[in-house]
């Protein structure tokens, strides 16, 4: 065991426990690697193994978000990664083989937990007995965001976008779709509302501001790789929330120290 990885696992986890005390959620991102997944794949555990069965070309993506999940559920609830569990709760029909995730650790510890898959990358927000909901998405074509306003934004949030530069729709469009779905994962509903109904037009930045609508939260933006955006919901106030890059190489680190 590498006496420099056991000390920066405590740093970190140290920093995650304080967040949470602060009243923060925590973030974690990375980037899928086939290396790094092959190396994780033994310490994969059953709700990977049902994900990659089905989702066989988003290997990498489940793998390494699942791995993240249970860094990020250790250094919140202070245990090893090797003690975590990841669970699932259907608000709908009380499954425990999907709905909102979750984590179990020893002692009848358990966080909740929100996961954001984009193209080439993955983000984990843990946010303590409250639930959390978290999104990253790939910035999009500012066509696309033209063509349909009309079903994914509220009025106000439309008149932002067509008072931006031509240049900053697409990044714009894509902070208020990215906040739309944290709000919706907070609240465990998904895509099953219409998006007009949920307004982030004064949510979003680092600071965080409060969503309309049906579903209130507050919501912060959270700064990832260039191309991206991100943002993460709680049910109420929270301070600006800690973000960790954690790398392939670090990943693959915390499992075999």
């Amino acid at each position: 065991m590498c006496p420099a990885r056991v000390m920066a696992g405590r740093r970190l986890m140290l920093s995650v426990q304080w967040q949470g005390f602060m009243g923060s959620p925590v973030i974690y991102w990375s980037e899928p690697e086939p290396a790094a997944a092959d190396a994780l794949l033994d310490r994969a555990g059953p709700d990977s193994h049902r994900r990659l069965a089905a989702q066989s070309r988003e290997r990498e993506l489940v793998l390494t978000a699942h791995a993240l999940a249970r860094v990020a559920a250790a250094g919140w609830l202070g245990c090893s990664v090797g003690s975590i569990r990841l669970t699932h709760a259907c608000p709908w029909c009380g499954s425990d083989r999907h709905g909102r995730p979750g984590a179990a650790g020893p002692g009848g510890l358990a966080c909740s937990l929100s996961i954001g898959y984009a193209p080439d990358l993955v983000l984990v927000a843990v946010g303590g007995a409250e639930p959390v909901g978290a999104d990253i998405e790939a910035v999009r074509d500012r066509s696309r965001w033209g063509r349909a306003a009309s079903l994914l934004y509220s009025p106000e949030e439309a008149d932002l976008l067509d008072g931006e530069p031509a240049g900053a729709v697409a990044a714009l469009g894509t902070a208020f779709w990215a906040r739309k779905e944290a709000v919706l994962k907070l609240a465990g509903v998904g895509r099953t509302v219409p998006l007009t109904g949920v307004d982030v037009a004064r949510a979003g930045g680092t600071g965080g501001g409060p969503a309309g609508g049906r579903y209130p939260a507050w919501v912060s933006d959270v700064p990832v790789a260039a191309g991206y955006a991100a943002a993460v919901a709680t049910p109420r106030r929270h301070l600006p929330p800690a973000v960790h890059r954690v790398t392939p190489a670090e990943l693959v680190a915390r499992f075999h120290c």
